[in-house]
C-alpha cells in the first residue's frame, strides 16, 4: 500500500483519461488465451494493435506494469482536451426477419479513439431479440448487444425497445476514426421485421494522431516473437517522439537515429523520429544511443547505457547502475 500512495504522488498531473490508458496499456490477454479476443488496428501499443475481448475488455492488468508506465507518463489528457466528434444517420433502414440490416456513418475527423458510442434515438426493435455490431473503419468488430435479456429464448426484459439506448465501446482503442463506420442489426425472433429510423455514433479521444507515447510491455515478446509488422518501431503518422519501454526483463538495445536493435530479447528495425526513452521497471540491460536532435532519456531499474549523438540531451538515471 505505501508503495501505492507513493507512486500516485509522484504523477500527480495524470487525468483521467491518462489513466485509463494506463490500464488498457499495461493489461495483458490471458493464457490460455480466452475466447473472445480481437486484434484491433492501434500503431502505439507494443508495436500493432491492442487485443480486446467484448466480456474481458484489454485483459488482466499488470500492476507492476501500471505503476511503472503511471510514472513514466508525459501525457496530461482530461475532458479539457478531449476531442469529442458526433455523426448523425437519419436514413431509416430495416432489419428482416431472421436477416441483417446495416447502416453506414461517414467520419472525417482524424480523432485517435479511446471510447466510441451508439445511441439509437428512434427504433422498433426488442432489445432481447437484437444483436447489434458496429464496424470501424479499419474493420474491427465490436458486438455491442447479443440478445440482452433473452434466457432459454424467453424475454426477460419487459419487451424492452432500444428506442433511447446508448451502448459504449472501447474495442477501437488506439484507431483513427476517420472512415466508414457500419451498425449491423441483426434479428433473432423469427417474427418481427425490425427497424431504425436514425442513429448517432460518438467519438472522444485526442485531436489528430494524438501524443501518447509509443508503449511497449512484457507481452511484446510474445506477440512479437513471429516477427512480422510488430517488429518495426516506428512513429510514422503518429505525432509522438517518445517510446516507453516499461518493466522489460530481458536485453533492449534502441538506437534513436534508426537501425538494427532489440526490445526484451526480440530482434526489431528502429526507424529514426523517436527522441524521448522511458525504462522505468524494465530490469533487463538496456542500451540506448541518443538521438542526434536531443532528447530525455530514463535509465531502467537494470543496467543501462547511454551514448549522447549530439548533446543537448536531459539523462535521469534508474534503479539500476546508468552509465553515460
Amino acid at each position: 500500500m505505501p508503495t501505492r500512495f507513493r507512486d500516485c504522488r509522484a504523477s500527480p498531473n495524470l487525468g483521467w483519461r491518462d489513466i485509463q490508458e494506463i490500464l488498457a496499456d499495461s493489461a495483458y490477454e490471458p493464457a490460455p488465451s480466452a475466447a473472445g479476443f480481437v486484434t484491433n488496428a492501434a500503431k502505439d501499443w507494443n508495436g500493432g494493435g491492442m487485443h480486446f475481448s467484448d466480456d474481458l475488455g484489454f485483459g488482466i492488468v499488470d500492476a507492476n506494469v501500471a505503476v511503472n508506465l503511471a510514472r513514466a507518463w508525459t501525457e496530461q489528457s482530461t475532458s479539457a482536451n478531449m476531442d469529442s466528434v458526433s455523426v448523425a444517420q437519419r436514413n431509416a433502414f430495416s432489419v428482416p426477419v431472421n436477416g441483417t440490416g446495416q447502416s453506414s456513418v461517414i467520419d472525417t475527423q482524424a480523432v485517435r479513439v479511446q471510447h466510441v458510442t451508439v445511441h439509437i434515438d428512434d427504433s422498433n426493435l426488442p432489445a432481447a431479440d437484437t444483436r447489434l455490431v458496429l464496424v470501424s473503419p479499419s474493420g474491427t468488430r465490436s458486438v455491442l448487444l447479443n440478445d440482452a435479456g433473452n434466457v432459454g429464448g424467453q424475454d426477460h426484459t419487459g419487451g424492452l425497445d432500444l428506442t433511447g439506448s446508448t451502448i459504449e465501446s472501447n474495442a477501437f482503442w488506439g484507431e483513427s476514426a476517420a472512415g466508414t463506420w457500419t451498425l449491423q442489426v441483426q434479428d433473432s425472433s423469427g417474427r418481427t421485421i425490425g427497424t431504425i429510423s436514425d442513429w448517432t455514433l460518438t467519438i472522444d479521444g485526442d485531436a489528430g494522431t494524438g501524443q501518447a507515447p509509443l508503449v511497449y510491455t512484457p507481452e511484446f515478446a510474445q506477440l512479437a516473437s513471429s516477427g512480422g509488422a510488430r517488429t518495426v518501431v516506428s512513429n510514422a503518422g503518429l505525432g509522438t517522439t517518445t517510446i516507453d519501454l516499461i518493466a522489460l526483463p530481458n536485453p533492449t538495445s534502441i538506437n534513436l537515429n534508426g537501425g538494427a536493435g532489440e526490445i526484451d530479447g526480440v530482434a526489431v528495425t528502429v526507424n529514426a523520429g523517436l527522441r524521448n526513452v522511458n525504462l522505468d521497471g524494465s530490469t533487463g540491460a538496456a542500451t540506448v544511443t541518443a538521438a542526434s536532435a536531443g532528447g530525455s532519456i530514463q535509465g531502467g531499474a537494470g543496467a543501462t547505457t547511454i551514448y549522447g549523438t549530439g548533446g543537448a540531451d536531459t539523462i535521469t538515471a534508474g534503479q539500476g547502475t546508468t552509465t553515460v
